[in-house]
């Protein structure tokens, strides 16, 4: 009986084995081979495992480059129809406002038999404190109680909240989030809103002293950084209706000043207003 075997330098063989003993075979019958050279011819002997390729079910580099370039294309698509999508909600949000504000100063001028609400830079006499670029201050500053203009609706509690002082497109200094506390306080602080009430000499500031087309509140008009919206400007007017004025070049808001200490400023805001009155004067309803 033979069986298989290894020497020191790897060289199978085979041995004899008999019942008593094993002997080597160092004859001519002995058989030498190399482990490899044995396993071939008669199988047995260490068994390999072969490896099978194997795949993690990942992303590759490319897969993730298409993806990214196909987001990037998407966004792009998709920007133009969100911002006109903002710009469009906050004409409706900032036309509600101004409702808010002409449906309070209805109510108010039912209490002051038909009289507007005024304000200390509307005076009687059209003189040097005639400013009507600062019609958009509705608390005067070191003044208890100080409200003006528009802020007499707050203090009167005409239904109005702090919001609805404020234009969410507005992106000029004079942003709610400066003012908030101020409201909520009987300080002397002064209070900047985003709506420009027209400046109506006092004892001339009755609604029946003008026609109901009459543009009597609007988006800010003080300076060109207060004029929230891109391309026009919602405005109220005296019949108590919010229409949508266009300005698609941007022509009106150039035209304003570029401060309230610009020497033009007083002139340039009268201008704005009587733009405003124009009838069918790139108007559209409200928000739209």
């Amino acid at each position: 009986m033979y069986s298989y075997a290894e020497n020191s330098q790897g060289l199978g063989y085979l041995v004899r084995t008999t019942d008593r003993q094993t002997e080597a075979c160092e004859d001519s019958v002995q058989i030498v081979l190399s482990g490899r050279a044995w396993v071939a011819a008669f199988g047995g002997g260490p068994k390999r495992r072969v490896k099978q390729p194997q795949t993690d079910g990942g992303f590759t580099l490319l897969d993730v480059l298409i993806s990214i370039t196909v987001i990037g294309v998407l966004i792009s698509m998709m920007l133009p129809t969100l911002s006109k999508v903002r710009e469009t909600t906050h004409k409706v949000v900032c036309s509600g406002h101004i409702r808010e504000l002409l449906l309070a100063s209805e109510h108010y001028a039912r209490d002051y038999k038909s009289m507007l609400p005024g304000s200390v830079y509307a005076p009687k006499v059209l003189d040097a404190s005639f400013q009507p670029q600062r019609m958009q201050t509705v608390r005067l500053e070191g003044v208890t109680p100080g409200w003006d203009g528009l802020g007499v609706l707050w203090f009167g509690n005409y239904g109005v909240s702090v919001s609805s002082y404020y234009c969410p497109a507005h992106t000029g200094e004079h942003r709610m989030t400066r003012y908030l506390a101020a409201f909520m306080i009987d300080g002397t602080t002064e209070i900047v809103s985003n709506y420009h009430l027209r400046a109506l000499p006092q004892g001339t500031n009755m609604i029946d002293r003008f026609g109901p087309s009459t543009a009597f509140v609007a988006d800010g008009l003080s300076s060109q950084t207060d004029f929230s919206h891109k391309f026009g400007s919602n405005v109220g007017r005296l019949d108590w209706s919010v229409n949508w004025y266009s300005d698609p070049s941007g022509r009106f808001a150039k035209e304003l000043p570029s401060s309230i200490v610009d020497i033009q400023a007083r002139q340039r805001v009268q201008d704005a207003w009587n733009l405003l009155d124009l009838p069918g004067g790139g108007l559209s309803p409200g928000g739209r």
